[in-house]
């Protein structure tokens, strides 16, 4: 679609702006990042908790799989490039990712150009994280990934199991 969502007000306006055509529309602003909001589509009618980033990625960043999991039931997020162990909105999309379902296939990682991309790079450390056997078979094939570059993924990979110095993204 191209839309260039940067906010968390923009990316609830879209979304309450589309909540007739998607089915998805917000309950009620939680406290900090949190959301909840009201899904109803085929068979799907609940409420959902919620938290709002700009790129699913961030998931990881914040550390949101440390401290984030059993709290949060959905990201809702501006452009989903990553993989994550529960649904992910793309308000950009309009589209539900079901948990582990990426918006590129994990054989594009294969691709040194996609790899070394901001998605693409994304893309794979969350894999890994997630235990997709795609990512971990390409993690420890020596034809695309040299030695050095894997010590240094597997490095990120541990620091993401690792709570970071500095205040935590309010989902409480």
């Amino acid at each position: 679609m191209g839309m260039l969502l940067r906010t968390r007000h923009q990316i609830l306006s879209v979304l309450e702006s589309r909540a007739y055509t998607t089915g998805v529309r917000q309950m009620n602003d939680g406290p900090g990042h949190r959301i909840r909001v009201h899904f109803k589509r085929g068979a799907i009618d609940r409420e959902f908790e919620c938290v709002v980033l700009v790129r699913s990625s961030l998931w990881y960043e914040h550390r949101l799989n440390l401290y984030g999991m059993g709290l949060i039931e959905m990201v809702v997020c501006a452009r989903h490039d990553s993989c994550l162990p529960i649904p992910v909105w793309s308000v950009e999309e309009g589209k539900v990712y079901n948990p582990g379902e990426t918006a590129y296939l994990l054989s594009a990682l294969e691709n040194k150009t996609f790899r070394g991309s901001r998605t693409g790079h994304a893309l794979f450390i969350a894999a890994i994280l997630t235990q997709k056997q795609e990512a971990l078979t390409l993690l420890e094939d020596e034809r695309y990934i040299p030695r050095s570059t894997r010590y240094r993924l597997k490095a990120k990979v541990r620091a993401y199991a690792n709570l970071k110095r500095g205040k935590r993204l309010r989902i409480e």
